[in-house]
């Protein structure tokens, strides 16, 4: 008797359980239910917002890349085409009378393409380290290059072959305008080497800082030298355009490695 009644009571309480599992509140298992239904859509917006997230994503990487492919296609032409045109001295002819010519055509894709390429890497930059100031300051020196390649600057100074020597009196419209778009690439780069030495750190920001005070001394040099017809005048230009346009070029080389180890983690 006392076995069978254990049973029974037992069964009992396995039937108890069961019944207060199943009778459980409704409002209660209803309110769960509910909140499980808000994260779920919740975690997965979240999810889906992360992965699409354009300051991650490869085309964020492309645009930061475009800081690489630009000043590198730049600074090559500049220096293969001034060493191989005819008539051209590379240590004293600037680099902008490349566009003129019967092979003109090549400096002047050189200087849109180039433009364009550092247009879109200030996009790029906006999106990496959030400073609408050093994409305004590197998107102005990309128009600017466009602007250099759209409005060519007047022979002068012996080049083309057979052009008088000397700098003439009196310029064209749109030498003028070639003419104000070189200090505004040569001053934009120095202020954006400021702005972004701010989010950099250590070695990155004493080198975007070492990279404003040589090339403003290598501006003052070039405009003394091209001021007074200087021979070295083109060589001075040119130290000037790979220094500033090397900064462009490694920043976006620290950038994409950055993100890579980012990603690593």
């Amino acid at each position: 008797m006392v076995l069978v009644g254990h049973r029974h009571a037992h069964h009992d309480l396995l039937g108890l359980h069961v019944d207060l599992r199943v009778l459980e509140p409704h409002g209660r298992r209803d309110a769960q239910q509910r909140n499980r239904r808000r994260v779920m859509p919740t975690a997965l917006a979240n999810d889906r917002s992360h992965r699409a997230s354009p300051h991650k994503g490869p085309s964020a990487r492309i645009l930061i890349g475009c800081g690489i492919f630009g000043p590198a296609l730049f600074v090559t032409v500049l220096l293969v085409e001034g060493a191989m045109r005819p008539g051209y001295d590379p240590t004293y002819h600037v680099g902008s009378a490349l566009s003129l010519g019967q092979r003109g055509g090549i400096q002047i894709t050189n200087f849109i393409l180039t433009g364009a390429l550092l247009m879109g890497y200030a996009v790029g930059v906006h999106q990496r380290l959030q400073s609408r100031a050093a994409a305004l300051l590197i998107g102005i020196v990309g128009l600017a290059l466009v602007v250099s390649g759209c409005f060519t600057m007047d022979p002068m100074r012996g080049y083309p072959p057979g052009t008088p020597t000397g700098t003439p009196t009196r310029f064209t419209w749109h030498h003028q305008v070639h003419d104000f778009a070189g200090p505004v690439i040569f001053l934009a780069i120095p202020a954006s080497c400021v702005v972004v030495a701010r989010r950099l750190r250590g070695a990155w920001r004493l080198y975007s800082f070492a990279t404003v005070a040589t090339g403003l001394a290598l501006l003052v040099a070039f405009v003394t030298a091209w001021n007074r017809d200087a021979a070295n005048a083109g060589l001075l230009q040119r130290a000037m355009i790979v220094v500033d346009f090397s900064w462009l070029a490694a920043v976006a080389v620290h950038l994409l490695w950055r993100d890579r180890g980012a990603r690593t983690d």
